[in-house]
């Protein structure tokens, strides 16, 4: 089974025979990238959250006879970014060198890599960052462009104009 970093599920337990006298269940996550939420009052269903990314097994035992269980493994992936929203200034001088930083939805996506473009004849990228949300450029043309921003390895991207007046 897959799940998302953050998602909460549903695990279910069904004792054989049903007039079992022994229906306690005891539920075990062998990983720190699961916690058990809340086991229902009968114990014969959990809720568990995914909290990191990575694999586990969710094993369901009868209390006191552990050779009565059966195990789940499941797998959580990465939360994907599901936007981009570039932000900068609207308009610039020429020579000028002005931050843009990109907001990333939701907020704590996994393993965001922005890549920056820009039109090479009006703008320069000067720098960016180590964590790669935001970038310097600088204008050297005026004229009207944009810079784009796009999320590696996916197909979110957003695209932000920008107009270059004269230098005063």
């Amino acid at each position: 089974q897959l799940v998302v970093r953050d998602e909460e599920f549903e695990c279910h337990a069904t004792i054989i025979p049903e007039d079992a006298d022994n229906v306690n269940v005891i539920w075990k996550v062998d990983s720190a990238f699961f916690e058990i939420v809340n086991v229902s009052e009968n114990t014969l269903s959990c809720t568990i959250k995914a909290i990191g990314k990575g694999n586990a097994s969710i094993s369901a035992s009868v209390d006191g006879n552990s050779a009565v269980s059966d195990t789940l493994e499941i797998t959580v992936n990465k939360k994907a970014a599901t936007e981009i929203i570039i932000n900068g200034p609207i308009s610039v001088v020429r020579d000028d060198e002005f931050e843009c930083y990109t907001t990333i939805v939701p907020e704590d996506a996994d393993d965001v890599n922005v890549i920056w473009e820009v039109d090479s004849t009006f703008l320069q990228i000067v720098n960016i960052s180590e964590d790669t949300l935001s970038c310097t450029i600088k204008a050297i043309k005026k004229g009207s462009t944009s810079i784009s921003a796009s999320v590696d390895g996916s197909d979110i991207s957003d695209t932000f104009d920008i107009i270059k007046k004269k230098k005063p």
